[in-house]
């Protein structure tokens, strides 16, 4: 079974282009030759090759991990793990499941099989293929049990079968999971508000609540902060209005645009005036400029701490951090480095100085 799925897998056009990705390589990274695209070898970052064999000769590295990242004993007999994914991340149906527990089928190159049906059993149109609205469990496409639906048949949260709400917002996925970007517009404008001007959490682009106040049944505003935390001025703790401008004018927002590497960025700020991270003087909104240098002339603020987060007396004599560092977040083999603003902590590499990926010019991994 797993050399048929692989097969299929591994299938080329004339032109050298995968059948069911579309470019050069494989759902594994691998071209016809079986060569990585990463590691220009037989074998990927983590030593298994196109077969998904190790290059110890077993299934599993030595970690006791598969190249699907299962541990050996979640495996049956059959080599199978618990959702009945093979050693090349197949099940029975023809589905492969990627590291984001996403489905492909093999034979499509979509989420549907040759019937038109995805891993759960649901075509397009959300119905089951057994006829109905509901698979074996009860469960709609949604992932919402029947006995949850009304005679109208929405959900408790007001969603249809489509998981679309009243005003016309998508709220639950097919996986009952955060909706992808894709998702987020009102299915009737197309755009990010209802037909009556109201967002998916229900406030306005003046940031109104639809109930006339300016917070929802929750008490939060549009700005995710509890009306208990707005002073007499109608500011919050850190000095934000319900646009979520500070007093220096600086717009606290969230960007849901991810950077090269993946990530969704955290609080994104723009100066209102400016309409960029910076003041009209230069400054970000902690203060440092594009160069990392603070306002006060030097590379540390008043708290003593870098742009990157760090104390004075964290960096040596070569001006880097304890992870080598530099001010600008970038370590000596040029990867840069970022956390959360106002975290202190570099957490995240956002790619080469040169490649703007998580490869060097070399191809090594910013891990390695």
């Amino acid at each position: 079974m797993s050399n048929t799925m692989i097969s299929n897998i591994r299938v080329f056009d004339s032109e050298g282009n995968n059948r069911i990705t579309g470019t050069p390589y494989d759902l594994y990274g691998f071209n016809r030759d079986g060569i990585h695209q990463n590691t220009g070898t037989h074998f990927d970052e983590r030593g298994f090759n196109a077969e998904r064999w190790h290059r110890n000769g077993t299934r599993f590295d030595e970690h006791g991990m598969s190249a699907m990242m299962v541990h050996q004993s979640n495996y049956d007999s059959e080599g199978r793990d618990p959702e009945g994914c093979d050693f090349s991340g197949v099940n029975r149906q023809g589905f492969f499941r990627d590291r984001f527990y996403e489905y492909t089928h093999i034979i499509t190159g979509t989420e549907y099989d040759p019937e038109g049906y995805d891993v759960c059993g649901f075509n397009a149109d959300n119905m089951h293929r057994n006829g109905t609205r509901f698979d074996e469990h009860g469960k709609s496409a949604t992932m919402v049990h029947q006995s949850e639906y009304d005679t109208e048949g929405r959900d408790p949260d007001g969603c249809d079968f489509y998981g679309i709400d009243r005003h016309g917002f998508r709220k639950r996925s097919r996986w009952n999971r955060e909706l992808g970007d894709e998702n987020l517009d009102n299915v009737i404008t197309g755009t990010k508000y209802d037909p009556e001007g109201y967002d998916r959490r229900g406030f306005n682009a003046e940031r109104w609540h639809r109930n006339g106040t300016r917070y929802n049944e929750r008490g939060m505003s549009a700005m995710g902060v509890h009306q208990s935390e707005y002073d007499a001025e109608g500011r919050d703790p850190d000095g934000r209005d319900y646009d979520g401008i500070d007093w220096r004018g600086f717009r606290w927002d969230f960007d849901r645009e991810k950077d090269p590497m993946g990530y969704m960025p955290a609080n994104v700020v723009r100066h209102i005036v400016t309409g960029t991270e910076y003041d009209p003087e230069g400054y970000d909104v902690c203060g440092f400029n594009a160069d990392n240098m603070h306002r006060n002339g030097t590379r540390f603020d008043e708290h003593g701490k870098s742009a990157m987060g760090f104390f004075w007396f964290q960096y040596d004599d070569e001006g880097r951090d304890p992870n080598g560092r530099d001010f600008y977040g970038i370590d000596r083999r040029g990867f840069r480095w970022i956390g959360w603003i106002g975290s202190g902590i570099l957490s995240r590499c956002v790619g080469h100085v040169v490649t703007g990926t998580e490869y060097d010019p070399d191809g090594n991994h910013y891990q390695e």
